[in-house]
């Protein structure tokens, strides 16, 4: 079940850039950029990092299932050839990509060296942990224009940490709650989008999940209270 949540973040934010390697580099700039206590990531989907290629080839790849730490991950590839496409080899790879945001801070001084202001902000800056190159499916090197190509995959789930991670805080999914109904004992289901990412803690990074409960009362403060839960 796709799902977005933007809950922070700001698209472009002044001259401040981030980045990641090729070929995640379609959103490199200020859009990858924010102010302090921003979460650029927020407003970015994955797809959005993927360049597009512009050589005589298109194609497309279908999971079977969203990918899952220690799972196999299993699909389609399909290819297309919009040119002749004469090559020494081809094969199918799997990239990870590790996305940080990372603050960032600089002093501003006069022509005495003094500090007249500071300036606090997020960048997002990115890494490959991952490149396999798997020999099955056999990827033809070459084809025809006009010709196409599809066979079945099985590759393993990257080793060294979630196929999906955000290093920030993001809201999944939400119940609201009758306030009548708070006098007495109330039950809520909440229902965790499928295809969600498990618990994770390793490599250097972490996805926690956590239930909370908040009251909004009218004249008085706020109560809220919180509880970790697992996905597996």
């Amino acid at each position: 079940m796709p799902f977005s949540v933007n809950i922070g973040g700001i698209g472009v934010f002044g001259d401040r850039s981030g980045s990641a390697p090729s070929p995640f580099d379609a959103a490199n700039g200020p859009r990858l950029a924010g102010p302090q206590g921003s979460h650029p990531l927020h407003s970015v989907r994955a797809d959005e990092l993927v360049r597009a290629t512009d050589g005589p080839i298109g194609g497309e790849i279908t999971l079977d299932e969203p990918a899952r730490v220690g799972d196999g991950t299993t699909g389609t590839v399909h290819l297309a050839a919009t040119g002749q496409v004469v090559a020494r080899s081809a094969a199918l790879r799997l990239v990870g990509l590790r996305l940080d945001e990372v603050t960032r801070s600089e002093d501003h001084r006069d022509s005495d060296g003094h500090v007249t202001s500071s300036e606090h902000w997020v960048e997002v800056h990115g890494t490959l942990f991952s490149e396999d190159v798997f020999l099955e499916p056999a990827v033809p090197a070459t084809l025809e224009a006009g010709a196409t190509w599809e066979a079945r995959f099985a590759v393993p789930a990257p080793p060294l940490g979630p196929p999906t991670a955000h290093l920030g805080e993001s809201i999944i999914a939400s119940a609201p709650i009758d306030p009548a109904t708070l006098a007495g004992s109330v039950e809520v289901r909440l229902l965790v989008p499928g295809g969600s990412a498990p618990s994770f803690d390793g490599a250097g990074l972490e996805i926690d999940y956590v239930i909370r409960v908040l009251v909004d009362r009218r004249f008085r403060t706020d109560a809220a209270i919180e509880r970790p839960v697992g996905i597996v």
